[in-house]
């Protein structure tokens, strides 16, 4: 597909193989230089080539960020206090409007509540919620993520150049 090799699997039988025996082949995603750019050079779990690197990645997400205790450690307070905060947010956007009604862009209220909880139990970030809604942390994760995914996965010209040069 355009210059990107590609396989094209077109039978039950042959996905099968391609998912069972053939499954380490096939794992790994094409590295595109923007992807790399971004991600420290794979570094991450979800950019990171199969192999002893990325299992280890894949074992310490496994037992130190999704543990069953971590998991417990992300108290019924802890969500409780993130959805208040949420509820503020959209109250408040509500009272701005002079019809005491909002559009509201209920994707985005729900990717901040996640991340919110989420960098409250991971990072541990401490926010009073008197002054402030999100933490200091989580608003600079989500500047950078508002800036990167757009550009993750979407065809460009420079991805192109450089791949072409690299064979």
């Amino acid at each position: 597909m355009g210059s990107r090799p590609t396989v094209v699997v077109s039978s039950p039988e042959h996905a099968k193989e391609c998912f069972t025996e053939h499954d380490v082949a096939l794992a790994n995603r094409p590295r595109f230089p923007s992807q790399q750019l971004v991600s420290f050079d794979g570094a991450a779990l979800s950019t990171s080539s199969y192999g002893p690197y990325w299992r280890n990645l894949r074992r310490v997400a496994a037992v130190h960020l999704l543990s069953a205790h971590r998991v417990g450690c992300m108290a019924a307070t802890t969500i409780a206090a993130e959805v208040r905060a949420m509820v503020r947010r959209m109250s408040r956007a509500a009272q701005a409007s002079h019809g005491g009604a909002a559009r509201i862009e209920l994707k985005r209220r729900l990717f901040d509540l996640s991340l919110s909880v989420l960098m409250e139990t991971i990072a541990q970030t401490k926010t009073s919620r008197a002054e402030a809604d999100i933490s200091l942390e989580a608003k600079e994760f989500k500047g950078i993520v508002d800036k990167v995914v757009p550009y993750l996965g979407t065809a460009n010209l420079w991805d192109d150049v450089h791949s072409s040069l690299a064979h």
